[in-house]
């Protein structure tokens, strides 16, 4: 992303959202110092707004 773009959803960092064989969706929230697995329904629903 070019920084001309200036401030967007992703500035946050990585992430991703799986979706399980059960049909769940879990998301992955990645930083400097750990990772953390996102399973309540509305946080993930906001890493699929972004």
């Amino acid at each position: 992303m070019p920084a001309s773009a200036g401030v967007y959803a992703g500035l946050g960092g990585p992430f991703t959202v799986a979706e399980l064989n059960d049909g769940r969706r879990v998301g992955r929230v990645d930083s400097e110092a750990r990772a953390q697995i996102i399973d309540q329904p509305a946080d993930v629903a906001t890493l699929e707004r972004r």
